[in-house]
């Protein structure tokens, strides 16, 4: 989640709330969407929320995140700019309701 394609495109752009993983196949009524209650078969529960920490897993194993800097790719400022421009017109109203 979140990371970078072999052409240094992004895989992933957004926003992720909590991810549990357990180690057995999960009914419906007992996804994270429905169910909040760890169990036995959750081995990671991250809840990326400043308590009890971004990085901390409040599963019973403890699996925290390491988190690892990256240096971010050299972006002439011109490209950027232009990029921003079209971000801005493509997410306002007047662009995309035109008569």
């Amino acid at each position: 989640i979140g990371a970078r394609g072999a052409d240094d495109t992004n895989l992933f752009d957004g926003l992720v709330d909590d991810v549990r993983i357990s180690n057995v196949a999960l009914a419906p009524e007992k996804l994270l969407l429905n169910d909040t209650v760890l169990n036995e078969h959750t081995v990671g529960y991250w809840k990326f929320e400043n308590e009890p920490g971004v990085y901390k897993d409040s599963s019973q194993y403890g699996s925290d995140i390491t988190a690892k800097i990256v240096d971010a790719p050299k972006i002439e400022p011109r490209h950027s700019a232009l990029v921003d421009f079209c971000h801005v017109l493509l997410n306002s109203n007047e662009f995309l309701y035109v008569d």
